[in-house]
């Protein structure tokens, strides 16, 4: 350690490191009496001077250390303009191989990114309808996958027939439903009609029954029984604008109650694709494991409304 020291000793200290030595042994052998005024004097004297050597050395360090600065400054300056030249020569060839990466990842990226389309294409609501299931199936089926997904062909055409058989379900449940639908609609129309003719018929044929009992009666009561018939049709025609109402308004809390139940699973659907999601699952997946569930094609697995 003594010998590293040594090597590495400032000269600029020299002169110093020479006092050094008297000026400890002084030091040790002083002995003032600082109550006394002479003492006190002659103590403040000698860490005078001790303060104007150490003041002495401070200004030799500043002027070596400045020294020192700037041969740092030149050494980091040339250092600095070598590495710019390696890094210029570095950038001539780094520059063809990022320019290759980035390329290759901008392929990949839209890849991917189509890739996931498809997928996402898959995943429908339980309510859209035929004409919207129309259009997405036809814009599956005319997304072209070819060599040009390389490496990704065998996913993209995974995912691409994945998304046409989601859709191609979907849409024949949608058809089964439009058509129970206008079925169930006609039925309940006539059903309806056919009601309200025999009921206007038999109250006729109840309106003509009274007005010819009355016209039997006596010719006194024949004014009564006009009366009474005029009356009776008019409370005849009362009574079928109300049961023509009251029908109205059954066919309606009807309707009203269908959509109730429609938008009843779409909450309880979106509740199971939030707790899909909450497990780990992708929205997308999410919503296409509700859309099969919802029209039964997983086997023991349904939803409870």
């Amino acid at each position: 350690m003594a010998a590293r020291q040594a090597q590495h000793a400032i000269v600029a200290y020299d002169s110093f490191r020479a006092q050094l030595a008297e000026l400890k042994t002084s030091n040790a052998s002083l002995v003032f009496d600082y109550q006394d005024t002479k003492g006190n004097k002659e103590a403040r004297s000698y860490i005078y001077k001790l303060r104007q050597t150490r003041t002495a050395v401070d200004k030799v360090r500043e002027a070596e250390k400045a020294e020192s600065l700037k041969h740092g400054r030149m050494v980091d300056a040339e250092a600095k303009a070598i590495m710019e030249e390696i890094t210029t020569m570095i950038d001539i060839h780094q520059k063809p191989l990022d320019d290759i990466e980035r390329k290759e990842k901008e392929r990949t990226d839209a890849l991917v990114a189509k890739i996931q389309w498809l997928s996402g294409a898959g995943v429908v609501l339980a309510t859209a309808s035929t004409e919207e299931l129309e259009a997405k199936l036809a814009e599956v089926n005319a997304f072209i996958v070819d060599a040009s997904y390389q490496e990704f062909m065998a996913q993209a055409t995974d995912a691409k027939n994945i998304t046409i058989q989601a859709l191609s379900a979907a849409l024949e449940s949608a058809r089964t439903r439009a058509k129970e639908k206008i079925e169930l609609e006609r039925l309940r129309k006539e059903t309806a009609d056919r009601e309200q003719r025999e009921r206007e018929a038999r109250l006729v044929q109840e309106a003509e029954q009274r007005a010819k009992d009355a016209a039997a009666g006596a010719i006194r009561q024949a004014n009564e029984a006009r009366e009474k018939a005029e009356r009776d049709a008019k409370d005849t025609e009362e009574r079928l604008r109300r049961e023509t109402a009251d029908a109205k308004a059954k066919e309606t809390k009807e309707t009203e109650k269908r959509e109730a139940n429609k938008k009843h699973c779409a909450k309880i659907n979106n509740e199971a694709k939030d707790g899909l999601m909450a497990g780990g699952l992708p929205e997308e997946h999410a919503k296409l494991a509700i859309t099969l569930i919802a029209k039964g094609a997983i086997p023991r697995v349904s939803i409870a409304y």
